[in-house]
């Protein structure tokens, strides 16, 4: 196991600036997850770290030694593609032993008739099944042992190319959106058996992903990519509740934050449309500010509460709770989220009003940045 240093990594693609100064140090045994939109460097840094990529500049360390220079076969990293690309001419049990094969065998002992003769093969290889016949039944694929690849459904392709990762005993596991051909309930159930393989395993993981379910459900910290830039490094909890950058505020989250313009008056109170937030005071005095506010702090109110008066313009009922869209008088959209009872109170088409909830309200100032906000409840 060891920890993984990346310092100011820079990557060129001709004039397409892909990666700007990313440093970010990953501690040995965590689970780290680089989530972000697609095309913002984060598949490109992962390959830097594998030694698939060369960088234009910067470092990366691996158990505190640069490895910048070596070929990747020497870096002791394992990487899971996305494609998983297995041998479809060999069987569940050779696709794992290959780079056992390949790191325990010297050419002539790899050789189909003549190497079984050379003394010490046999006890080599014997070695090898142990430790693939050990990895198969971790992962639940022992019975796989003679398939093919093509005899194989997606998540059984999935686990063997993870099987055949483990098998190495690599210092770091490196994953490149290895979920994302898989249908939505074996996604749900396979990240779960990754992050339970990291438990068991205590080795570092870095994961790459565009799905954020993925990055809040396994990681032990997120790092939000965007542009090539790395925007925020934190707990999953920290990333959602406490976002640095009105970026990172939109896209975490699920359904997607609510942002409407506010003011802040000469006193510091911040008002959305004529409503004045009760409570709810911040720095930026005489400013006009962005304030987000998560579906589940927006609640609906009867037309007669003191809130932002709506129009529900749809619902959708997902049994335990239910989600209204609302469009503001004042213009723009909001969602709810509450309990499904509320269906039976509210409709799509009927009036109401929106109240936000002061507590769980995130300011931003106009370039995105987070502002801090004071919180005063009334005796």
């Amino acid at each position: 196991m060891a920890g993984v240093t990346i310092r100011e990594i820079e990557k060129f693609f001709g004039p397409i600036h892909v990666l700007k100064g990313v440093s970010l140090d990953i501690e040995d045994g965590e689970f780290i997850v680089l989530v972000g939109p697609s095309g913002c460097g984060k598949s490109t840094l992962l390959r830097i770290i594998a030694g698939l990529e060369q960088q234009n500049g910067g470092s990366i360390l691996i158990g505190g030694e640069a490895v910048d220079k070596l070929h990747p076969s020497r870096r002791d990293v394992a990487m899971v593609f996305q494609s998983y690309a297995l041998y479809p001419h060999l069987t569940v049990a050779k696709n794992i032993a290959v780079p056992l094969r390949m790191r325990r065998l010297n050419l002539l002992q790899r050789l189909p008739l003549l190497g079984r003769w050379i003394p010490g093969t046999a006890e080599v290889v014997a070695g090898i099944d142990r430790d693939v016949t050990e990895a198969m039944d971790m992962l639940g694929i022992g019975h796989l042992l003679d398939r093919k690849p093509g005899q194989l459904s997606g998540g059984q392709r999935q686990r063997v190319a993870v099987g055949r990762a483990m098998v190495r005993h690599p210092q770091a596991f490196l994953m490149d959106e290895p979920l994302s051909n898989l249908d939505a309930e074996l996604r749900v159930h396979m990240r779960a058996e990754i992050a339970e393989l990291h438990r068991r395993l205590a080795t570092t993981f870095i994961y790459v992903t565009h799905d954020q379910a993925e990055a809040m459900t396994m990681a032990d910290r997120v790092a939000v990519m965007m542009n090539g830039e790395l925007l925020q490094v934190d707990t999953p909890s920290k990333v959602y509740s406490d976002p640095s950058d009105i970026r990172v505020a939109e896209f975490i989250g699920s359904p997607k934050i609510n942002i409407l313009p506010a003011h802040v008056d000469g006193s510091g109170r911040v008002s959305v449309g004529d409503r004045v937030m009760p409570g709810l005071y911040s720095g930026a005095k005489g400013k006009e500010i962005r304030i987000g506010v998560r579906p589940e702090g927006v609640t609906l109110g009867g037309i007669n509460n003191k809130g932002l008066p709506c129009r529900i313009v749809h619902h959708e009922n997902l049994g335990s709770e239910a989600y209204f869209h609302g469009e503001l008088n004042i213009g723009g959209r909001v969602i709810s989220r509450m309990e499904s009872s509320a269906l039976d109170h509210f409709h799509t088409g009927d009036e109401a009003t929106i109240m936000l909830d002061p507590k769980n309200a995130l300011l931003f100032d106009a370039d995105g940045e987070r502002l801090k906000a004071k919180i005063e409840v009334a005796a």
